[in-house]
């Protein structure tokens, strides 16, 4: 009964291949975990040292405060002088997601997912066209447009 033994054999190759995949999405999403709020602070750090010298080289009336909210996964930055504009900077563990929401007279968005690749480093890809941001460029990505527009 070859013809029945191949069958057996495909389903059972096809469940080991199964199984392998199930287990590599498992270790990415155990990855993602054990670096994603590390990689968050550090983030919010090169973010708050970026603003604090773009604070310190501009005039008043161009400088910006920026707060933290919501144990600090979110950041709002606002700019010093009127006309309201702010932006927005909201961490979604769970979702795997950076948005900004950018109030200008305007308003606009941008939303980055957070993702583990094959070599275990953690990166970001602006959705939904998947550009992958540098490393170590986060901070301008998110926050150039922004404070050139004020």
């Amino acid at each position: 009964m070859s013809w029945l033994d191949d069958i057996t054999r495909e389903k059972r190759d096809r469940k080991e291949a199964d199984d392998a995949i199930n287990a590599l999405a498992i270790d990415r999403r155990d990855q993602y975990r054990s670096k994603v709020k590390e990689f968050w602070a550090e983030l919010c750090d090169r973010l708050l040292s970026a603003l604090e010298h773009y604070n310190d080289n501009v005039p008043t009336e161009c400088g910006v405060v920026c707060e933290s909210l919501l144990g600090g996964t979110r950041l709002i930055i606002n700019a010093g002088s009127p006309p309201p504009r702010s932006l927005t900077v909201q961490f979604n563990f769970e979702a795997q997601r950076i948005s900004c929401y950018q109030m200008m007279p305007e308003k606009s968005e941008r939303h980055f997912r957070l993702s583990v690749g094959r070599d275990g480093t953690l990166s970001m890809a602006e959705d939904p066209v998947h550009q992958a941001v540098p490393s170590g460029n986060e901070e301008e990505t998110i926050l150039k447009s922004f404070l050139r527009a004020l």
